[in-house]
């Protein structure tokens, strides 16, 4: 694309229960998109984009994003003791290169060899 980008993959859950990859892509001019790249049908992610607050500061030399994830509109309990598998990728359109956190060999979204994250512990 034209445009620097942010991808976010979350496991979670569909609607109907099913294992799923929450696909997100954020854009250095403020635009986001639920992709269905992950199994997410059309209807689940257009829903899942609408609960998501997602905000950019676009400099000359860089930009930054700031995104607030809900974890209910996943389908992942707040309370819950699982990790959470994830993976972040970034786009440059300055060099062409993507940059992941976790090198997934393949697809950014398969989370086979994602990071997870880890929910707080209890005191």
């Amino acid at each position: 694309g034209r445009d620097d980008a942010v991808e976010v993959a979350l496991g979670g859950k569909s609607a109907d229960g099913k294992p799923v990859t929450w696909v997100l892509r954020g854009f250095a001019q403020g635009q986001l998109l639920s992709e269905t790249a992950g199994g997410a049908s059309p209807a689940d992610a257009q829903r899942l984009l609408k609960q998501i607050a997602y905000k950019t500061l676009t400099r000359k030399q860089d930009w930054r994003s700031e995104w607030i994830i809900p974890l209910e509109p996943l389908g992942v309990d707040p309370a819950g003791t699982d990790p959470l598998p994830f993976n972040v990728t970034a786009w440059r359109t300055e060099n062409g290169e993507f940059r992941q956190y976790a090198g997934s060999l393949g697809k950014t979204w398969d989370l086979t060899y994602g990071g997870r994250l880890l929910p707080p512990k209890k005191p």
